[in-house]
C-alpha cells in the first residue's frame, strides 16, 4: 500500500512502477490525507488497477497505514511511500523468495541510491541485522521500503502499527515501526534477495531490483 499527502510530484511514478510490473495477484492500495495539489487526480487516473483507495483528513501517515492495511487480505505485506520506486520484476522476486522459502517470515534488503532521473548512483553495504543485535542497540532500523512481511506474522504481533513509534520517523527514517513488534516473534533475515534504494532528494525513496541470496540473521 502507499500513503499519501501532497504527493503530486512522485506518485504517479511511484504507482506506476507497481501497477505496471504485472504481478498477478496484486493487491494494492492508496490512502491520501486529503491532498489538493493534484494528488487525488493522479490516483483517480490509475484507479482501474488500484483494488481500494480512499482521500479523506488522517492523523498522519501510521493513521493512513493502519487504515490501508485494515482493507487489506494478501498474505504477503509491505508499503512504499508516495516518492518511492520499485525496479522492474522486483514483485516477482519477493514472491518467488516467500514461496520458495517457507521458513522466512519477513525480509529486508540493501538500500541502495538513485538520482531523480531513476538511475542508481549507489548500492550501499546491507548491516548484519539480528534479533540479538537489534536487542542489544546495535540495529536501530531497517528499510522500511524493502521491507515485506507475511500477514501470519502481522497478525502475531498484533495486526496494527503502534502510534508510540511515530516519532521514530523523525530519529530513524521512517524505517523503525515494524521492527519492534515483529522481533519478538520471528528470527530475523537479511537478505540481498532483492534490492531496495533510498535516495535524497527524495525523502523516504526506495527502489528494487533483483539479486541472488538469502542469508539467515545469527
Amino acid at each position: 500500500m502507499t500513503p499519501v499527502y501532497h504527493g503530486a510530484r512522485f506518485i504517479e511514478e511511484t504507482i506506476r512502477s507497481i501497477v505496471y510490473q504485472g504481478y498477478p495477484n496484486l493487491e494494492y492500495m492508496v490512502v491520501d490525507g486529503g491532498s489538493t495539489d493534484g494528488t487525488v487526480e493522479i490516483i483517480r487516473k490509475y484507479e482501474k488497477h488500484i483494488s481500494w483507495w480512499v482521500s479523506r483528513r488522517d492523523k498522519g501517515v501510521y493513521d493512513a497505514l493502519s487504515t490501508g492495511f485494515s482493507h487489506s487480505t494478501g498474505d504477503i505485506m509491505g508499503w512504499l511511500n508516495a516518492s518511492d520506486l520499485l525496479h522492474t520484476n522486483g514483485l516477482f522476486v519477493v514472491g518467488s523468495v516467500f514461496a520458495s522459502l517457507r521458513a522466512v517470515e519477513w525480509l529486508t534488503g540493501r538500500p541502495t541510491r538513485f538520482n531523480p532521473h531513476g538511475m542508481t548512483v549507489d548500492i550501499r553495504t546491507l548491516p548484519s541485522w539480528s534479533r540479538y543485535r537489534f536487542l542489544a542497540g546495535a540495529n536501530k532500523h531497517i528499510q522500511q521500503e524493502s521491507t515485506f512481511w507475511r500477514r501470519s506474522l502481522w497478525e502475531k504481533a498484533g495486526g496494527e502499527l503502534n502510534a508510540a513509534y511515530r516519532d521514530a520517523i523523525s530519529t530513524f527514517g521512517c524505517d523503525f515501526s515494524v521492527t519492534p513488534a515483529f522481533t519478538p516473534w520471528t528470527p530475523s533475515l537479511e537478505g540481498t534477495a532483492f534490492i531496495p534504494t533510498r535516495s535524497a532528494p527524495r525523502t523516504c525513496s526506495a527502489i528494487m531490483k533483483g539479486a541472488t541470496k538469502l542469508l539467515r540473521g545469527s
